[in-house]
């Protein structure tokens, strides 16, 4: 049997390291897809926790609450986690909140 040529060697290292890297790249892809599940998951259960907490203000204050909605919507930009818990609130005209100056 002859002794592999330094292109062969060269070539089975090479493919052997590819392999490899695309396992480490199935592997962190199989991750980040796991993490933005949870992520997902953790977004849904706060918009909950949002529409629980707008009834209970809109009752307790006798204030209507609007969500926002729309392209620019808190809801609608990744960081609607941090943003989701904004509510505008309607005052009647007669009862603006005063001005912080």
């Amino acid at each position: 049997m002859a002794e592999e040529s330094f292109f062969e060697k060269e070539k089975d290292r090479l493919l052997k390291e590819i392999a490899t890297g695309m396992e480490d790249l199935i592997s962190t892809t199989n991750a980040y897809n796991r993490k933005m599940e949870e992520a997902y998951g953790v977004g849904r259960e706060f918009s909950t926790v949002a529409d629980l907490w707008g009834k209970f203000v809109a009752d307790v204050t006798g204030h209507k609450v609007e969500r926002p909605e729309g392209p620019g919507c808190p809801r609608n930009r990744r960081d609607d986690v941090w943003r989701g818990r904004e509510m505008i609130m309607s005052f009647p005209s007669s009862h603006q909140p005063p001005n912080k100056a």
